[in-house]
């Protein structure tokens, strides 16, 4: 994960209140760095109840440049229609990226009906074309495919990847673990 979005992340980790959160914020600034993969998994071990995602999800809706993590925190949740619901009453505050993937799964689709009028005009058509959503939703599932690629990465491939600023060990040193 490169520097910026890690420090956006670890700053919206902040104002959360919880030992979920506290848990977090430390496995966040851990050494090595972590990348989505490995934050991805850890953030599904421990934020399990809905008030937990409903904080979470108040919080990151409000820390610009959190994009990435809230498309993994709907896709974690992709078959909870609770969490589904949730993030589809916080359509006008997502980013466009998580907008996009919301509208584009089914459950997702059915949530967004009502507000569908919300959505920018990028976004419009989509509610109503099949085709245009399945499209849609490759493209996104390529994305988060990529994202969750690497938990802890050879420095080799993760900067390729992820840039050259990021803190992580050389592959190979006792402190980086495989993937």
């Amino acid at each position: 994960m490169q520097a910026d979005y890690r420090n956006l992340f670890l700053t919206a980790l902040e104002g959360l209140d919880g030992s979920a959160a506290g848990e977090m914020r430390k496995f966040a600034a851990g050494k090595p760095t972590p990348c989505w993969g490995a934050i991805y998994k850890r953030f599904g071990e421990l934020f399990t109840s809905e008030d937990a995602l409903r904080m979470v999800i108040d919080r990151f809706c409000a820390t610009p440049g959190c994009d990435r993590f809230l498309l993994l925190v709907l896709h974690l949740n992709r078959e909870s229609p609770e969490v589904v619901k949730l993030f589809a009453t916080h359509l006008e505050r997502l980013p466009v990226l998580v907008q996009s993937y919301l509208v584009c799964m089914p459950s997702g689709a059915e949530a967004v009906k009502a507000t569908a009028k919300m959505l920018p005009p990028e976004l419009a058509d989509l509610p109503g074309d099949p085709r245009a959503r399945a499209r849609e939703r490759e493209f996104l599932l390529a994305k988060i495919s990529k994202l969750l690629r690497y938990e802890w990465a050879p420095i080799e491939e993760h900067h390729e990847n992820h840039g050259t600023d990021c803190g992580n060990k050389p592959a190979g040193s006792p402190e980086t673990p495989r993937r």
